[in-house]
């Protein structure tokens, strides 16, 4: 067997356990494309076959529709610096928008 078709029988396995994983984020990839091109807006970590679908997130652990749980290495790309839904920073935001309903100004 070759390097390429070794490579490619290994892909295609671990393609299959994460199909098997992420169904539901398959599904809703395809929900996604009728609203909007290609079904994601960060095409910069689009990855084949296609990208889990996060549910929700709170410190540093996030969790995709179809219920894995992934630990954020990277926070975000940094911009999650304090964990996700951090208790303070939720507070400090909803404090915000109670006291700025309007933001024109």
């Amino acid at each position: 067997m070759s390097r390429e078709q070794l490579l490619a029988e290994v892909t295609r396995k671990y393609e299959d356990i994460y199909r098997k994983r992420t169904r539901k984020s398959g599904e809703t990839l395809e929900k996604a494309n009728k609203y909007m091109p290609g079904g994601d807006t960060r095409t910069s970590i689009w990855f084949d076959p296609y990208p889990f679908w996060i549910d929700k997130a709170e410190g540093c652990r996030f969790t995709d529709v179809d219920g894995n749980e992934y630990i954020d290495f990277h926070n975000c790309y940094t911009t999650m610096i304090l964990g996700h839904a951090n208790p303070k920073v939720v507070a400090a935001v909803r404090e915000q928008a109670r006291r700025a309903p309007l933001w024109e100004h």
